[in-house]
């Protein structure tokens, strides 16, 4: 049984993590966030400790790592704080599992480098869309066209459209500075899995992109990217209006629900994670300077 620690306790991703840390039979021993709607956590720990100050929540991983005794330290903390408390838990000799976007600002990863080498722990991303079913034989279809004919230019679609009301815009999640804007706070995902699929990319060009919308088109050697990404219900379909979120990557006749048969997917990326097969630094690195190049883009 491994221990585990979490900062963001109170966020909406958090639960997910709850689960799979009860799932894959391990023990939350303290969680910390700033607000105080922390119930949550009796359902799966009523027994772990709760702190509303850091300093508080330092003290006590101090307290326990004399021995070394927690493993694994979780964030699910706004994104713009990742990268703080990835170098804190390297530092304090704890393996770290970060919810996406990893961090912002690409330049961070080479200390966060240093540090895993320096006090020899790892850091991992939660990046679940890779685990599904469905994604990995949709990759395997691109795969076979690509080796039918190692010239092709692949044509893909892809259309992200998740309503989010005024509420968004007015969190942390739509503040640029603080979440990365919109196509690092919602498309990481889709950038993640496109250079998964492609490799690194070629060139990128921006149509439209506002705090609500994102469009563009994105090269790679081998694909030819076009994407939509959208809080804004203008890009829903209007003759179904109960239909609040549309996920669909398209290539050729090929279609990819995003959607579809993504439970569990934390407690998968728990169990790879724990039998050392998750997602580094290396993995998702791609993406992530993609996402830095739109922002800088855009200003």
């Amino acid at each position: 049984m491994k221990n585990f620690v979490l900062v963001g306790a109170c966020g909406y991703i958090a639960p997910k993590h709850f689960q799979a840390i009860k799932e894959t039979n391990n023990n939350l021993v303290a969680a910390y966030d700033i607000t105080q709607n922390a119930g949550i956590i009796d359902k799966y720990f009523p027994e772990s400790s709760f702190f509303f100050k850091f300093s508080e929540f330092e003290k006590f991983i101090n307290k326990f790592q004399r021995k070394k005794t927690i493993h694994y330290l979780v964030i699910c903390a706004p994104n713009y704080l990742h990268n703080r408390f990835i170098l804190f838990g390297l530092k304090n000799h704890m393996n770290v599992i970060c919810e996406k976007p990893l961090i912002l600002k690409t330049s961070q990863l080479i200390k966060i480098s240093n540090y895993q080498d320096k006090y020899k722990r790892k850091v991992f991303c939660i990046m679940q869309l890779r685990l599904n079913k469905n994604v990995i034989n949709f990759k395997k279809k691109i795969g076979q066209k690509l080796s039918k004919n190692l010239n092709n230019i692949i044509k893909c679609r892809i259309k992200y459209v998740t309503y989010r009301g005024d509420w968004f815009l007015k969190s942390w999640k739509g503040n640029k500075k603080k979440s990365g804007g919109l196509t690092t706070n919602i498309g990481i995902h889709l950038f993640d899995l496109i250079t998964w699929f492609f490799g690194s990319f070629k060139h990128i060009k921006i149509d439209i992109n506002n705090s609500k919308t994102s469009t563009g088109v994105i090269k790679f050697k081998n694909a030819c990217v076009e994407w939509t990404i959208s809080i804004s219900d203008k890009y829903l379909d209007k003759k179904k209006p109960n239909v609040r979120a549309i996920r669909q990557f398209y290539f050729g006749e090929n279609k990819l629900e995003l959607s579809d048969n993504f439970n569990n997917m934390h407690i998968l990326s728990y169990k790879k994670i724990l039998n050392g097969k998750g997602f580094t630094i290396q993995d998702v690195k791609d993406s992530l300077y993609i996402t830095e190049k739109l922002r800088n883009m855009s200003k």
